[in-house]
């Protein structure tokens, strides 16, 4: 119980399995600006900050399957939480093989390893 009340779990995962079963890819968050685009009047989404992260991509769950706004295309990501300096939310980003994914939903596995997210392709 010891390794679940602190972030020892958090640091074995990331250490241990970091570099072996996941892959590198990029955090991004975003937050709406605030200066007014003056061609469109609205407050737009900028990139507010950014780190390097551990990803693994999979088939989404059949809970995420489930959850309001799924769509075919949508794709589980587990990013790790070990080292990481943001939370994952849904302003966040994934920059991944070359594509962005945009995080449509997300959660915190009971041990705080990794936030599971159901992503969507940007466009």
């Amino acid at each position: 119980m010891a390794l679940l009340a602190g972030d020892a779990i958090q640091s074995l995962f990331g250490s241990v399995l970091g570099s072996v079963l996941y892959e590198n890819a990029r955090l991004e968050s975003w937050a709406k600006s605030s200066v007014r685009d003056p061609a469109t009047g609205t407050f737009p989404y900028a990139l507010s900050a950014q780190a390097d992260c551990k990803v693994q991509m999979d088939a989404c769950t059949e809970a995420q399957r489930g959850q309001d706004g799924y769509a075919a295309g949508d794709v589980r990501f587990m990013v790790l939480q070990s080292g990481l300096p943001m939370p994952v939310n849904t302003d966040s980003r994934i920059a991944y093989r070359g594509q962005t994914y945009l995080v449509m939903a997300v959660e915190q596995d009971p041990a705080r390893v990794y936030w599971d997210c159901r992503a969507r392709l940007a466009p």
